[in-house]
């Protein structure tokens, strides 16, 4: 277990610069992909109008980052009677603003963490959002499916239960085998 972390929130959009700077320093910690990277995650925030709350919530011990998210907060309704206050990892909630499909979605964590404490830092993580809005559902879109093992692998998360709503398969190429090979990709396409 871990001692005198820090938990902290920024506004992410009223506060870019800062949030991004918070975020650049994360990033040499963790393992992540272009979808965490600064140039995806300032041309996101860029993007984005300032009608729903948009938080970078992350954690340090000593000055050294250990774990961070891009969280919103989105009321919904569903089926005209179900009101959830839902809690968005790296989108708004808002299906308009979310057709700019994040991939490969994860919470980012210090790699030189143990298993055990990586999960601690993700429990104290969830636990903080609690002082920023009220929530009771939490939507993670398109995760990494490391980060979706992760998670479902936690004792009981802050007394909830988590429901994988749909798994997916993530077709890639891969063009350096292609390139190794001396052949030519188009080539291997059927018509």
């Amino acid at each position: 277990m871990i001692n005198n972390i820090t938990y902290q929130h920024l506004d992410a959009l009223n506060h870019k610069a800062e949030a991004l700077l918070k975020w650049k320093e994360l990033l040499p910690y963790c393992q992540h992909n272009f979808f965490q990277s600064i140039p995806w995650v300032e041309t996101w925030l860029e993007a984005l109008p300032n009608q729903h709350p948009v938080y970078l919530v992350s954690c340090s011990v000593n000055g050294t980052p250990l774990s961070g998210m891009i969280i919103s907060f989105n009321k919904t309704v569903r089926l005209h009677i179900v009101h959830s206050d839902g809690l968005y990892l790296n989108n708004t909630g808002d299906t308009h603003l979310d057709e700019l499909t994040t991939e490969y979605n994860q919470i980012l964590v210090n790699r030189t963490l143990s298993k055990a404490n990586q999960n601690d830092v993700i429990k104290g993580l969830l636990a903080h959002l609690d002082k920023i809005a009220n929530w009771n559902e939490v939507f993670l879109p398109a995760l990494a499916s490391e980060t979706r093992d992760n998670l479902i692998s936690l004792p009981p998360l802050l007394n909830t239960r988590l429901k994988l709503v749909k798994t997916t398969k993530s077709y890639f190429v891969d063009l350096d085998k292609i390139r190794e090979s001396d052949l030519d990709y188009l080539k291997l396409l059927s018509s």
